[in-house]
């Protein structure tokens, strides 16, 4: 268990070791939501479309190939047929 203040600006800091156990980087958005009496921060979802404009060489040519190639991933059924194999 760790504790910490809340700011002036009602802001806190999670600690060190949760962070890097969520993975949770500078910059992403977790999910901050009331339940039971307790205030529970969720760990951020990664999502390929957040990496569009990430890096230099990522134009809009490579962005519309790569989103062509997503359109219609289905992770769930991706990994059914990796297990069925």
């Amino acid at each position: 268990m760790y504790r910490t203040k809340v700011t002036r600006k009602g802001q806190i800091t999670i600690p060190k070791a949760i962070r890097e156990d969520l993975r949770i980087l500078v910059g992403d958005t977790v999910v901050v939501r009331r339940g039971a009496g307790k205030i529970i921060v969720e760990e951020p979802k990664k999502d390929i479309m957040e990496l569009f404009g990430k890096w230099k060489w990522f134009d809009s040519e490579m962005e519309n190939k790569i989103k062509s190639v997503w359109k219609g991933w289905d992770a769930k059924s991706m990994l059914r047929h990796k297990h069925d194999s």
